[in-house]
């Protein structure tokens, strides 16, 4: 396994570290978190100075929100800004962190790629040895396989899928992943509030629902392109609206309309 450095030292961080085993360092100015991995048996330190050796550094620091609702880049930015100086050439940087395109540089001095995580905080370890694949995006294609080799030498499962795509595409699935799932849960609360209110049990609708894995939970209806049209979705989603407005928030109902009808406007017609 290539030696690697994991800097930031939060939730992902801890577990690129425990993955790595020996092979990794991490690094993190809160002295805090250092005396916690410590204790946990784990190689920290607080100066970049000691991952000089290291071919392989996957940035973990945090991207918060701030009031404005767009996202913090200078945790992020700092850190890349700061490696290069500390790293020799060849040396890949694989961005860990949830990321928008301002923290993607157009020429950096080190292989640089995209390597987001697919976490759920309470299983943070469970998922990183099985993730559902591993996705690095980056031009570099030695850059993109030296990632690749390090998580298959690490206690990741073997034959995960290793999906390779542009940085700007890892970047997004990670968005699009979040996104659908905040879109699940508010879907699956707003059934269970209409379920309820007609004396109906949401659990065993939404295990009914579940159960189609051909149009419920699968891929059909996720390709990006024509807006829905037809006899069915439009006039079910308004009636939705109108019918049950009473008994929960439909808003989730109303903006789906709404977007699609915004796009059926914008495209053209023969």
């Amino acid at each position: 396994m290539e030696r690697a450095a994991v800097i930031g030292l939060g939730v992902v961080g801890r577990t690129m570290l425990a993955l790595g085993g020996e092979g990794v360092v991490g690094v993190d100015r809160d002295p805090k978190r250092l005396d916690e991995c410590r204790g946990l048996g784990l190689r920290v330190t607080g100066d970049f100075a000691d991952i000089a050796a290291c071919g392989l550094v996957f940035v973990c620091v945090g991207t918060p929100r701030l009031d404005s609702g767009r996202q913090d880049t200078s945790q992020i930015l700092g850190v890349l800004e700061a490696l290069p100086r500390h790293l020799s050439p060849d040396a890949v940087v694989a961005i860990r962190s949830t990321v928008t395109p301002e923290c993607l540089p157009e020429a950096y001095p080190n292989p640089i790629v995209v390597n987001p995580e697919f976490l759920r905080e309470a299983h943070a370890m469970e998922d990183a040895r099985q993730p559902p694949f591993v996705v690095v995006g980056g031009e570099d294609e030695s850059a993109r396989r030296r990632v690749f080799d390090w998580y298959r030498s690490s206690g990741v499962e073997p034959g995960t899928p290793e999906l390779a795509c542009s940085a700007v595409e890892a970047m997004l699935v990670k968005f699009a992943s979040n996104w659908f799932h905040a879109v699940k849960v508010e879907f699956a609360n707003l059934v269970g509030e209409i379920a309820e209110g007609l004396g109906g049990d949401p659990q065993h609708i939404m295990s009914m629902f579940a159960r189609d894995r051909v149009l419920n939970v699968s891929e059909r209806y996720l390709r990006p392109g024509e807006p829905f049209e037809g006899s069915c979705l439009p006039k079910d989603l308004d009636i939705g609206v109108a019918t049950f407005k009473d008994l929960a928030d439909v808003r989730l109902l109303q903006s789906v309309a709404l977007a699609n009808r915004a796009r059926l406007h914008k495209k053209p017609r023969d």
